[in-house]
């Protein structure tokens, strides 16, 4: 796996680092989504990893950019290190996974057509009972991005094909 390329290019001399990762990369591990062209972080990137990835970029043949920090804006409020599951865990580097349902969350507010398959295989997990409780949860998560209309359209994203 790239990211313990990206660990093992870390000097060992100092603190360990942590990556955060969320969006298609985070469903890719857990065999939601088949592939993804980039790791998102939810957190910034500081220089040695940057430095590292692009190292492992260059080794690839990848986009220098394959590891990044674009998720940043999508970050539900109060997310916290501890409920994010360690995926990967060497001693330069910590890769956490977001739960799978504020991933569900980001999907939604960020929803561009690339997230509408995502939105509808994360809801079939269940990350909610019901659209009620996604939508409080969005609300909490997303306080200032309150639009009335968001549900009815994330409503006939999960809604099951019509059989005819």
């Amino acid at each position: 796996m790239l990211l313990r390329e990206v660990a093992d290019e870390l000097p060992r001399d100092q603190p360990r680092r942590t990556i955060v990762v969320g969006g298609g990369a985070l469903l890719a591990f857990h065999a939601i989504r088949e592939s993804t062209v980039d790791v998102d972080s939810v957190a910034a990137l500081d220089a040695e990893i940057v430095g590292a990835a692009r190292r492992v970029a260059t080794r690839h043949g990848l986009s220098v950019h394959w590891l990044n920090a674009d998720a940043t804006p999508w970050t539900p409020t109060g997310v916290t290190i501890d409920a994010c599951e360690i995926l990967i865990d060497t001693p330069t580097l910590v890769v956490r996974g977001l739960p799978l349902p504020l991933v569900f969350l980001m999907k939604i507010h960020a929803l561009r057509a690339k997230d509408r398959a995502d939105i509808r295989r994360l809801w079939e997990l269940a990350p909610y009972p019901d659209l009620a409780t996604a939508r409080a949860a969005y609300e909490h998560a997303y306080p200032d991005d309150v639009d009335e209309f968001l549900f009815d359209e994330v409503a006939r994203i999960v809604a099951p094909p019509a059989t005819g």
